[in-house]
This record gives C-alpha cells, sequence and structure tokens, in this order.
C-alpha cells in the first residue's frame, strides 16, 4: 500500500483527484446488486456484497487506477480527452485488487488490513457473537472466500467492455496474479529458496499487477507507441520490484499505524520473501537457524524479535534500502521527460515515494 504522497510542485499535479473517486465510486456501484440486500448477521450485519463493499471502501493507496491514468497520460497524445473506460479500467483494477486482498488475508491469517479486521476475521466474531452453528473459523474463511470471488467475478464483468488490446492485457494479468499467489503457497510449502525463485513470486504476486501492467493497460488505452509501451513496461519492471521489496521492508520495520497491518508476520511464518532471500548470503548461523531449523511450524514472538535484530545486525535494512535507491534510479532514466511531464510527474513521484517511504 502506499502511503500518503509527498507534497508536489504546482508545475506537476497529481492524478486527478476525481479520476480515482469515480474508479472507487463505479467499483462500489458495481457490488450494489452483488447479491441482494439481505442483511446477515452472521456476516457482521451486512451482506456478502457489503462486505466485499467495506473492503473496497476502507481505503489504501489507489495506486492501481492512480497508474493507469498516468500510463494513458503518458502514452495519449496532447490535449486528448480522458475516455470513459479510463475509469472503467481503473475501477476493474480496484475490485481485483481487493480480490487479492481478501484471499491472502486468509492464506496468511492476517488479523488486520487498512487499519480495520480482515474479512474473515470479523465474520469470525459475527458468528460466535450471534451464537452460528459450526466452527467460526471455517464459516468465516469460507465467507471470505466468497467475498474474494464476487469481487473478481466483477472484476471480469467490468473489464469486458474495454478494448479488445487492453481486456487481453487484462486478462494476461489476471493470470499472472493467480499464478503469483499459487507459486507463494507453493514456495512457502517447498521451504528455503534462492533469490530468483523469491524474486519471480514477488514480481508476479505484487510487482507486476500494482505497477507494470496498470501502466501498461493506461498505455494501451491512450494508443501507445511499441516504443513508448516498452518504456511504460521497463520503468513499471524496476518500479514494481521496488514496490515489492518496500513491501516486504515495512513487513518488518514498519508502522501498523501507517501501514495498516501488523508486522512481523512474514517473519513469524518465515515467508520465502526477496527481503529474506537476500538476508540468507548475511545471516550468521543462529539467524540462519531460525530461518531454517523446525520450519514447519511458526516462530515464537521472542524468536521473531531475535531475527529481526539479526536482520538489523547484519545491515539487511540498509541493503533493502539500496536496492530500491538503485532500482528507482534506473526507472526514473527510462522515462521521456516530456511525456512524464505530460503524465503530471505522477510517475516520479510514485518512484521517489516508494523510495522515500522505506522504513
Amino acid at each position: 500500500m502506499l502511503l500518503a504522497p509527498p507534497a508536489r510542485p504546482a508545475q506537476a499535479p497529481a492524478v486527478p483527484a476525481d479520476h480515482v473517486e469515480r474508479c472507487v465510486e463505479l467499483a462500489l456501484r458495481t457490488l450494489e446488486h452483488g447479491d441482494g440486500e439481505r442483511r446477515e448477521p452472521l456476516l457482521d450485519g451486512t451482506s456478502i456484497a457489503g462486505l466485499a463493499a467495506r473492503q473496497v471502501a476502507s481505503g489504501g493507496g489507489r495506486i492501481r487506477p492512480g497508474l493507469a491514468w498516468a500510463g494513458w497520460a503518458y502514452a495519449a497524445a496532447p490535449g486528448t480527452t480522458e475516455p470513459a473506460d479510463l475509469v472503467r479500467l481503473g475501477a476493474a483494477l480496484e475490485l481485483l485488487h481487493t480480490f487479492a486482498l481478501v484471499h491472502d488475508d486468509v492464506m496468511d491469517e492476517s488479523p488486520t488490513r487498512r487499519g480495520i479486521p480482515t474479512t474473515h476475521v470479523a465474520v469470525a466474531a459475527a458468528h460466535r457473537a450471534h451464537g452460528g452453528v459450526g466452527d467460526p473459523q471455517r464459516f468465516a474463511e469460507s465467507v471470505a472466500v466468497l467475498v474474494g470471488d464476487l469481487l473478481h467475478a466483477r472484476a471480469l464483468v467490468l473489464a469486458a467492455p474495454l478494448p479488445a488490446p487492453v481486456h487481453a492485457r487484462f486478462a494476461e494479468m489476471v493470470l499472472e496474479l493467480v499464478d503469483g499467489q499459487a507459486q507463494d503457497v507453493l514456495a512457502a510449502a517447498a521451504g528455503p529458496g534462492d533469490l530468483d525463485r523469491a524474486r519471480e513470486v514477488a514480481l508476479l504476486k505484487t510487482g507486476r499487477y500494482s505497477v507494470q501492467r496498470p501502466l501498461e493497460l493506461g498505455g494501451t488505452l491512450g494508443s501507445a507507441s511499441p516504443d513508448v509501451l516498452r518504456e511504460l513496461s521497463r520503468y513499471g519492471e524496476l518500479v514494481g520490484e521496488a514496490f515489492a521489496l518496500r513491501d516486504d521492508a515495512l513487513g518488518v520495520w514498519g508502522d501498523p499505524e501507517r501501514t495498516g497491518k501488523p508486522v512481523g508476520d512474514d517473519l513469524r511464518d518465515r515467508k520465502q520473501t526477496m527481503m529474506l532471500a537476500l538476508a540468507r548470503d548475511l545471516l550468521p548461523p543462529a539467524g540462519l537457524a531460525l530461518l531454517d531449523t523446525d520450519s514447519g511450524r511458526a516462530l515464537a514472538t521472542d524468536e521473531v524479535a531475535e531475527l529481526t535484530a539479526h536482520l538489523e545486525a547484519v545491515g539487511l535494512r540498509q541493503a533493502v534500502a539500496q536496492r530500491v535507491e538503485h532500482l528507482i534510479g534506473e526507472a526514473v532514466e527510462v522515462l521521456d521527460p516530456a511525456r512524464a511531464e505530460a503524465a503530471g510527474g505522477h510517475l516520479e513521484t510514485v518512484a521517489h515515494e516508494i523510495a522515500g517511504s522505506m522504513p
């Protein structure tokens, strides 16, 4: 999740606020007919569609609609009016992103997201409070899967009328996202892996659908030439990797008040992130033992603290920050200055914000 962007110079306006607002409004309106108006106490006093809408409305950086707009503005001819399809695209991206979050929270057993209880946690509490029959956890996870399914389906319905080249790229992105999540689950079960595997999973699961593909989708909607599309793609690939690395670092050293999610979960589960793959070349034997010994169980709170101390001691936080800075520098160099200015300077701001908000 992107944090609040830094102050911007007057000559470089951010993504128009009304664009993002219209994207979110359309996303929420799309969910209104999800499953009727029936309100269920066991669903925390709402419906499947209501739970989905609650998650969309809970906030987040809205980075994907903003990057789709920036990709379009970077590619489009000067003076071109923003097309209605750009809002449709942004709304579909926001629904798809929320689908991924809801399912990811179940898989990772995450208690909070964006500062509020995750869907399965809220529903489990409602099940207990209203005396539901059966296992509240099993019930809540089943409901969360259905909430994610609804978000996924509605995203696909929204994307269906987009121009054929845009729709084809959107479909490819959906497959990449699901493949990335699958590879993440498989990598966790397989145990320690190398940096190449961790990077592949991070790019599939996070970097591409968060940064690279939204830019390409917006650029395609703006009739980007092959050269312009390559610029957007390369920028997105570099910033996407930086984004994934920054997300890893926030999971260890971030401030929950700002990120809206707890720290330490990745270490507790010894998740095969890029950052921990990098750590393997730096950690002393005691640190490696925490990563590898009895890897089928979650680390205890004191073990998470010990592993965090080892990571600090070997300078991993600084090493990740330097890698992020390097990626961001390469990314900004890819951009054509005139086109970047036409996109309101948003691409440079996103890149530098990622580097500047490292914990």
